[in-house]
């Protein structure tokens, strides 16, 4: 077990909830995925048929990067490896 591994242990602490193991404190929404995973992989094909549509457009191509990178943004989101306004990845 690595040392992030650790840090991903989660256990309750009677006295003020659901802790990580180096104390962070978590609530449910921290723990539970905000899709399932059904859901997420139906989302994922959904988004590879929007790039094709997009990539098959006419607009410039800094334009479809910006339709591409914020609805991949989005899709990252629901799968817990994006945070707004964060650094790459969401640990």
């Amino acid at each position: 077990m690595d040392e992030r591994d650790e840090r991903d242990l989660v256990f309750w602490d009677l006295d003020s909830g659901l802790r990580r193991n180096d104390g962070e404190r978590l609530t449910l929404e921290d723990i539970m995925p905000k899709v399932t995973l059904l859901t997420l992989q139906e989302v994922k094909d959904a988004l590879e048929r929007y790039r094709r549509e997009v990539e098959e457009t006419g607009m410039a191509p800094a334009t479809k990067r910006t339709y591409l990178t914020h609805s991949g943004n989005f899709v990252r989101w629901l799968a817990d490896d994006f945070t707004p306004g964060g650094t790459v990845g969401r640990r």
